[in-house]
């Protein structure tokens, strides 16, 4: 069930209604996955509201990355743990032959942490937007495609991500969630 509203009481209504739909057990696992965690009071004081106070038996409300290490077994790396270690692997790749290119401009150490970050954003949405074309990009020769091969040789990134357990899940209050999110948790729900 898909409801879209600018109104939260709406929303909420939905969501009770979809929570506990006539005849089904009170204390069956259920997981609301929100976008921030700071919405979990303002979830629990509407549905408790409209639920008369069944709202907490079986419930359990994550944000978004604690969801897709719920379903598929996996952790993946916060954006600050994937800077670090392109940091790192920056730093030691300074004489290697792709990053002939990158070189120069790496010698001024104050700007490895920022292209890190960068790199790493932008690694993030490759794995989350990339597609069929990531995998001919990742096979060409560079500095950015080593750090790639590198970075997955290491992690675990949402193009990874495979569904270990189904689980009956609620996605509420995102505006957006990217392909790649939608399909995982339409194949993880019970």
């Amino acid at each position: 069930m898909i409801a879209q509203s600018n109104n939260l009481n709406q929303l909420t209504d939905s969501l009770a209604r979809a929570l506990y739909t006539s005849g089904g057990n009170p204390f069956e696992q259920r997981i609301i996955v929100l976008p921030d965690s700071n919405m979990k009071q303002l979830i629990f004081k509407a549905l408790t509201q409209k639920t008369k106070g069944r709202v907490a038996a079986g419930l359990t409300v994550m944000n978004l990355a604690q969801a897709l290490e719920a379903v598929s077994g996996e952790k993946l790396p916060t954006l600050l743990e994937l800077s670090l270690f392109l940091e790192a692997r920056l730093s030691t790749h300074l004489h290697h032959e792709a990053f002939t290119g990158i070189a120069k401009y790496l010698e001024i150490e104050a700007r490895i942490a920022p292209l890190s970050e960068m790199v790493a954003r932008i690694f993030w949405d490759y794995a989350l937007f990339g597609g069929e074309a990531l995998t001919s990009w990742s096979r060409k020769p560079g500095w950015q495609q080593l750090l790639w091969k590198e970075v997955n040789e290491t992690w675990v990134l949402p193009h990874h991500l495979k569904v270990r357990e189904k689980k009956e899940l609620f996605l509420f209050g995102f505006g957006y969630l990217p392909p790649l999110y939608l399909r995982f948790f339409s194949e993880a729900s019970a």
